[in-house]
């Protein structure tokens, strides 16, 4: 139950705010070190104490998670509700687990057996969202990848109609730069010499 609940807790920090480094981020690392701690406990305490140990450290664990998966439910993202829904479940467990050892409620045979219970139910649901997550991820890089594609057509597209273009004002330029130079040639006064510079020189910086 411990090694569950600490990679269970791992993976919500992962799956809820991967990349990011937060107070909230701290407190997973400092909590998932603790049940670590308690986890350890077990093998030199008491089966009653172990028992009672694991129903707080779950309980605390379980209701710090939903604390941040609400926060981070804002976005209203269909995969944060599931962990949300996921670890709800765990906390239902966790509450049974805390009267039935605490208060005499129950005996720890049906505490464990609830805790079980509730960890198989967050194991599935958050198997479904892992799934839909990596759907999404699929998606997303399905669409990224036919923007590329449409983007490098475009680019293509865009190359080809310039070369065309520049073949295309290039070759009746040079005629003119032609027709320029012949009639420079020629007999011209002053305001026609003038003209023909202007025409020579606009005619080569298009070029």
């Amino acid at each position: 139950i411990n090694a569950v609940s600490i990679f269970g807790f791992l993976f919500v920090k992962e799956y809820l705010y991967s990349g990011e480094k937060n107070r909230v981020t701290t407190g997973y690392n400092i909590i998932a070190g603790l049940i670590t701690l308690q986890a350890i406990s077990s093998f030199i305490l008491p089966l009653y104490i172990v028992a009672k140990l694991a129903a707080l450290s779950t309980f605390f664990a379980v209701v710090f998670i939903l604390v941040s998966v609400f926060f981070k439910y804002k976005d209203k993202d269909k995969n944060t509700a599931i962990v949300l829904f996921a670890w709800g479940a765990l906390f239902l467990s966790a509450v049974y687990t805390i009267v039935s050892n605490f208060l005499g409620k129950g005996n720890i045979l049906h505490a464990i057996l609830s805790l079980h219970i509730g960890f198989a139910v967050q194991q599935i649901l958050l198997s479904i969202g892992l799934a839909n997550y990596v759907k999404s991820l699929k998606q997303t890089s399905e669409h990224l990848e036919k923007e590329a594609h449409i983007a490098r057509a475009e680019n293509v597209a865009k190359s080809e109609f310039l070369a065309r273009m520049s073949h295309e004002i290039r070759t009746p330029m040079n005629a003119v730069l032609g027709m320029v130079q012949l009639l420079e040639d020629t007999p011209l006064n002053a305001e026609q010499q003038q003209k023909i510079n202007i025409l020579h020189n606009s005619s080569k910086q298009l070029l």
